[in-house]
């Protein structure tokens, strides 16, 4: 290389660095990634004590990580560099076959006393529900996470055969007389059952579960139609790896539009079409998690569902079969379970949780109340 290209690289070089100073300093702070879904490192204060103890230097490199102009993009260019290496595992977020994102469990993060801890907390409730003459039925329905159905698909060497283990175990455990087991009719169609970019079920997998609901517990099938409501949905997978080969569709039975629902004493329907315009599309149904959701049906008798995440597009299947449903997430509401089926006239209860939330869910103790 000649003394004048020398020249140019090192001139380019600063000139680099320095229009990405200037433009830490003009361009504006964000204050929430939608990508990654969290707040951003706001600039920290300075103090004596701060800079004496390290403080301020950790939490000022945690506030330019945030606030580097262009992050997203650079960040998405990393890992499209290390992807074309090879390499397939980011933050336990595996870049699959198919064009799928698939979140592995980290066998190490399971706390074997806390999964023991919510099997008996959900066993004592399901007994309490089992005494109430009222309550004509109690279901537990374990959803598999997408690894466990979609594991031919991840790259080689990659086993997650104890998953399957784990949720096997879970269901033998559960003292429940209508153990709901989804995959027995989501298997059956081909179709997408999870999200690419996402870790819940397609509204095909949903419906799936809802064939097998009715199926379990002899109830009639309604007809369910879907229909694309969004068609540029990006996940919470692709923010944890900003990167995707394919981007996801949301279907959703129309006809459902009107259900009127009161979601923590709030009046709205069952569709949230204004989350339509936010990265987080799954937020379309109900908005999406509230401690309590009460939803207005058109069928017979009281469902009260337990639930996480997943229940949210499973729910408006079944708004033909029961007068009402009343959807409860431990994580929000603090009031007594058992009082709660008592004052709603549960006629019905079901527990819905994904296999990773009902292992690290810390909320279930509640039901003890």
């Amino acid at each position: 290389m000649s003394k004048k290209e020398n020249y140019i690289t090192i001139v380019l070089f600063f000139a680099f660095i320095c229009a990405f100073s200037i433009a830490f300093w003009i361009v504006p702070d964000k204050a929430f990634s939608d990508n990654e879904n969290r707040y951003l490192n706001e600039a920290p204060s300075v103090s004596g004590e701060k800079i004496v103890s390290g403080e301020f230097m950790e939490d000022w490199e945690s506030y330019v990580t945030d606030q580097f102009p262009a992050r997203d993009a650079f960040m998405e260019l990393g890992v499209r560099y290390k992807y074309t290496l090879g390499m397939r595992d980011f933050n336990g977020v595996f870049v699959a076959e198919d064009g799928y994102l698939l979140s592995v469990i980290d066998r190490n993060s399971i706390d074997s006393s806390r999964v023991k801890l919510n099997i008996t907390s959900i066993n004592l409730f399901l007994d309490k529900c089992v005494s109430n003459e009222k309550i004509n039925n109690v279901s537990f329905m374990l959803v598999p996470d997408a690894v466990i159905l979609l594991s031919d698909k991840l790259p080689k060497g990659v086993d997650v055969s104890w998953e399957k283990k784990l949720m096997d175990d879970i269901r033998k455990n559960i003292s429940c007389k209508n153990i709901i087991c989804p995959e027995s009719e989501m298997l059956k169609i081909n179709e997408p059952l999870y999200y690419y970019t996402d870790h819940h079920w397609t509204g095909n997998g949903a419906m799936a579960a809802y064939k097998e609901y009715c199926k379990v517990l002899k109830m009639e099938e309604k007809t369910a139609n879907l229909t694309m409501v969004s068609e540029d949905f990006y996940g919470s997978l692709y923010s944890k790896v900003l990167f995707c080969e394919k981007h996801d569709v949301v279907m959703a039975d129309a006809s459902k539009a009107d259900v009127k629902i009161v979601k923590d004493g709030d009046e709205a329907l069952l569709y949230d079409f204004d989350m339509l315009e936010k990265k987080d599309k799954y937020l379309f149904f109900q908005g999406g998690n509230y401690g309590l959701v009460e939803i207005e049906g058109t069928g017979e008798g009281v469902l009260v569902i337990l639930k996480d995440s997943f229940a949210n597009s499973f729910v408006p299947f079944l708004t033909e079969n029961y007068e009402k449903i009343v959807m409860v997430d431990l994580r929000y509401y603090m009031g007594s379970i058992t009082a709660l089926c008592e004052n709603q006239g549960a006629t019905e209860v079901l527990v819905l949780y994904s296999l990773s939330n009902f292992v690290s869910d810390e909320n279930m103790i509640k039901l003890g109340l």
